[in-house]
């Protein structure tokens, strides 16, 4: 049976994706979410179990939803990077299944406004607040690269940290998403309008080759306009010629720890460099609308995974 994990970050985004999943208006009328929990730890019998569970025995494929947060320890920071890194290993290893076949990273995110880096100077972009993005590359930014200087979250990994790093070819299925009218039509149709500067038309962006920029090690908010422009001027620095799709803490600790074929699939909440007025003055409607309109995705992705994985008639 083929394994296809989909890691949410925090409480508050799994809880509208699965909102998503579960309303009958909003999801395909076949979308069935056998196996439910209201948080990870409710099975006393066994503590670290999946938010939901999907199976389709005429694909041979298991869907896991999972939340970071639930796997964390309650003490630590739920931002915490390192925290983070050494929870996930509960869900890719779970009752010792196989290695999954696919991993889908979902969470809100800033989406990037052009600057010019040599003077901070932002360009002029409409907002594509409310908007989703699917890509599958990665390239993690070390917020605070030195040793303790943010003791909250002290995750350091030359190896992985500073470069762009590149999943395991699926372009096939990206061409799948982007061919299909109905997909894409089915999914914006349903696109919720967030309240905060809303996109002027809120819609799918979908580049196999746009790149996840998670920034790690940070823990406090207020950090996120310099700490995210660092990390911008990281990957111009880094010589790439791909697009930075999304800007987040989290997508790039779910890829590093598994080699399986990975996409990124993120609702945008805010322009980089707006968190403020984009986000904060009504957080809790704005970060909902957002991941809501990222759950619509993941919805009507899990049948086009099928189809991706179809095995051919015996």
């Amino acid at each position: 049976m083929k394994r296809v994990l989909v890691i949410a970050n925090k409480t508050w985004e799994v809880e509208p994706m699965l909102n998503a999943m579960l309303n009958p208006e909003f999801k395909p009328e076949g979308l069935l979410v056998q196996e439910q929990v209201s948080r990870s730890r409710a099975d006393e019998a066994e503590q670290y179990v999946p938010r939901a569970t999907i199976s389709y025995a005429e694909f041979d494929i298991l869907y896991e939803i999972w939340c970071i947060q639930d796997l964390m320890d309650e003490n630590k920071p739920s931002s915490s990077s390192e925290e983070k890194f050494k929870s996930l290993p509960l869900a890719f290893k779970f009752r010792n299944r196989k290695s999954p076949d696919l991993v889908v990273a979902f969470g809100t995110a800033g989406f990037l406004m052009p600057y010019n880096l040599q003077t901070n100077q932002e360009g002029y972009v409409e907002s594509n607040n409310g908007c989703v993005v699917i890509g599958s590359h990665i390239f993690i930014h070390d917020g605070h690269p030195i040793g303790d200087e943010n003791p909250s979250s002290m995750l350091h990994l030359a190896d992985k940290f500073e470069k762009e790093i590149s999943t395991k070819t699926l372009t096939l299925f990206f061409e799948q998403l982007i061919s299909s009218v109905e997909f894409v039509k089915n999914v914006e149709k349903r696109f919720l309008k967030p309240y905060l500067n809303p996109s002027n038309e809120i819609r799918l962006i979908i580049n196999q080759n746009l790149i996840g920029l998670s920034i790690v090690n940070i823990t406090d908010y207020m950090e996120y306009g310099i700490k995210d422009l660092e990390g911008v001027k990281a990957v111009v620095g880094s010589g790439t010629q791909n697009e930075i799709g999304s800007i987040e803490t989290t997508h790039g600790i779910i890829k590093i720890l598994s080699d399986s074929p990975f996409i990124f699939v993120s609702g945008i909440t805010d322009r980089v460099g707006h968190f403020n007025e984009d986000l904060n003055l009504r957080k809790e409607s704005q970060n909902y609308a957002c991941a809501y309109n990222a759950g619509i995705a993941i919805a009507w992705i899990i049948p086009e995974v099928n189809k991706f994985f179809k095995q051919p008639a015996a």
